[in-house]
């Protein structure tokens, strides 16, 4: 870990929240590349706050999945095509 290392950390509000800001405060400290995808930070009308955590898992796949398109956009290139992802075993 060092300047210009790119991370990218998922943050949950589950069992392992704990952790996960270990690794926040950890990695913040070596590289200045970092980005924090934080389910708290997304509103979730009508959820109690002792609920959220079991929609945690399908609000990072939301965002990822956003970033996704985003990246196809950016780099032109489409994720259905796959060179080695589900193409060959590893």
């Amino acid at each position: 870990m060092e300047k210009g290392v790119c991370v990218a950390l998922n943050m949950t509000e589950g069992q392992t929240r704990k952790l996960d800001q270990r690794v926040k405060d950890f990695v913040g400290q070596y590289t200045d590349d970092f980005t924090v995808f934080d389910t708290a930070d997304y509103e979730l009308p009508g959820i109690s706050d002792k609920f959220r955590w079991m929609l945690s898992p399908v609000v990072i796949n939301a965002v990822l999945s956003r970033v996704s398109k985003n990246f196809e956009q950016i780099r032109d290139h489409s994720l259905d095509i796959r060179r080695y992802y589900r193409k060959v075993e590893y």
